[in-house]
């Protein structure tokens, strides 16, 4: 599921429609732009210790979803949250990303349990993006590395504010053939050990390739298509396995309408049934200040 153009691909709706390029992925030079965001994750885990969840933030990095399911659980997260964007010039922006969120957990096996609800602030997310080549009769290339500043770690049943636990970096490249965009990006988190008091626990690290498809239906209306396949290295608690390596493949569907050529606003969804399962429903609504 595609976000990381979610306001720049319109860019060249106002002024040529039939200029089709997304090196409007980048905020415009010395131009801020905010979003404010909705994230719905409905997550099944089956058989899995820790299922590790993992959504794409408007920015085109990705955050750890902490549902945290043990063996049959149903969780529902309910994400808020607000993004910046400020290109210091065409090829060079800075973005951040800052969630609170809502868990709602059921444990499916145990019908008696009742629902255990969290609420709390998740995490601050900031990156750099950086435009290596721009798109001419070759296609484009681009880099992005981001980290996470803060966030609320759940160790050993403990809530705990933690530093730099992860960190991003995504290699992409995009060509286009008005009016279809296509792009290719892949992505490497990294997860460090999280510690709290003896206790230590390592969520695997991931990989992430995701091919995507942009189709502009007229000066207003983008559609995007994709497919995301994700594998994940095992975790570790007190340095003992406690999951395998596993794979997953995410399929997506969205839709990107600019209201004005200030303020747009995004609709996405995808679908994952790989031994544990999730469905995620995205919106944002973004402004150029």
């Amino acid at each position: 599921m595609k976000k990381i153009i979610l306001a720049f691909l319109f860019k060249f709706c106002i002024l040529n429609a039939e200029d089709l390029s997304i090196d409007s992925q980048f905020a415009d030079s010395k131009q801020l732009e905010l979003s404010v965001g909705f994230d719905y994750v409905n997550s099944y885990s089956n058989g899995l210790y820790y299922n590790t969840t993992v959504i794409e933030t408007l920015n085109g990095d990705y955050i750890l979803v902490p549902t945290n399911n043990y063996y049959t659980t149903s969780s529902d997260y309910i994400g808020l949250n607000i993004s910046t964007n400020y290109g210091f010039n065409e090829q060079f922006s800075i973005y951040s990303y800052l969630s609170y969120y809502y868990i709602f957990s059921r444990d499916i096996d145990l019908p008696q349990n009742k629902t255990k609800k969290y609420k709390q602030f998740d995490s601050f997310n900031v990156g750099i993006s950086y435009l290596i080549k721009e798109e001419t009769k070759t296609p484009s290339l681009y880099i992005k590395l981001s980290t996470s500043l803060i966030d609320k770690i759940d160790i050993n049943k403990t809530k705990v504010n933690k530093n730099f636990t992860s960190a991003n970096i995504t290699i992409g490249t995009y060509f286009s053939t008005d009016p279809i965009t296509f792009m290719f990006q892949s992505t490497y988190i990294y997860n460090k050990v999280l510690e709290h008091e003896n206790y230590k626990l390592k969520h695997g690290d991931i990989f992430i390739f995701s091919p995507t498809m942009y189709f502009s239906i007229n000066p207003y209306v983008t559609i995007n298509f994709d497919l995301e396949y994700q594998y994940i290295n095992k975790s570790k608690e007190n340095n003992k396995y406690i999951t395998h390596e596993r794979s997953k493949l995410t399929k997506g569907f969205g839709v990107i309408y600019e209201i004005s050529q200030y303020t747009s606003f995004s609709l996405d969804y995808s679908y994952n049934n790989n031994g544990s399962s999730s469905d995620s429903v995205s919106m944002y609504l973004t402004y150029k200040l």
